[in-house]
């Protein structure tokens, strides 16, 4: 099965990357389409 997106993915919130590596690693896996999906760390402190 061929993955075309991924609809849940993060930068600084809580996976140290950016918006431009996680489109890059989008484009190097072939996938279409993916969805920043940041959210704050309200429930974690």
């Amino acid at each position: 099965m061929k993955i075309a997106a991924n609809l849940h993915t993060h930068t600084i919130a809580n996976a140290y990357s950016t918006l431009l590596k996680n489109a890059k690693a989008a484009a190097d896996r072939g996938l279409a389409l993916f969805a920043m999906t940041d959210h704050g760390l309200g429930g974690v402190i």
